[in-house]
């Protein structure tokens, strides 16, 4: 049982600008027709609806398409990829927890000027040298 992209779409809840991004990108390969104009008609079966749910799942995590390709072609990259993406998120999580201890540090009873601001900001991060888990604990409060 085939199914077309605007059926595929609202099983995923993906947009059909996605789904034809994921097909370019050769993520996902189903079958098709095409006209004289060139113009291709995709046939997609469950297991491509499958792999779509689970491609934007992925997505949705933050995995990029070239991991995903990786993932794909050879499952044992799996845990080194995710592994990958933990340490990219701990930077990110490291870097936001800092920029929030900053935030909570503005005095709201001073009225800064745009370049205060800026300075009193720049100043705190070059400064900023709290190990993560005292962080994780201010932060905690």
């Amino acid at each position: 049982c085939f199914m077309k992209i605007k059926t595929v779409c609202e099983l995923t809840g993906l947009t059909d600008r996605s789904v034809r991004y994921y097909i370019e990108e050769h993520l996902i390969t189903p079958a098709y027709t095409e006209n004289y104009l060139g113009r291709k008609s995709f046939d997609f079966s469950a297991e491509d609806v499958q792999l779509l749910k689970n491609i934007s799942v992925f997505r949705k995590f933050g995995f990029s398409i070239a991991e995903i390709k990786q993932m794909l072609i050879n499952p044992a990259m799996i845990f080194p990829i995710a592994k990958k993406l933990l340490e990219r998120k701990q930077a990110t999580l490291d870097e936001a927890s800092a920029h929030i201890l900053i935030l909570l540090q503005l005095d709201k009873h001073h009225h800064y000027t745009l370049t205060e601001f800026a300075n009193h900001l720049s100043t705190t991060i070059v400064n900023n040298t709290l190990p993560r888990m005292k962080l994780r604990r201010i932060l905690a409060g």
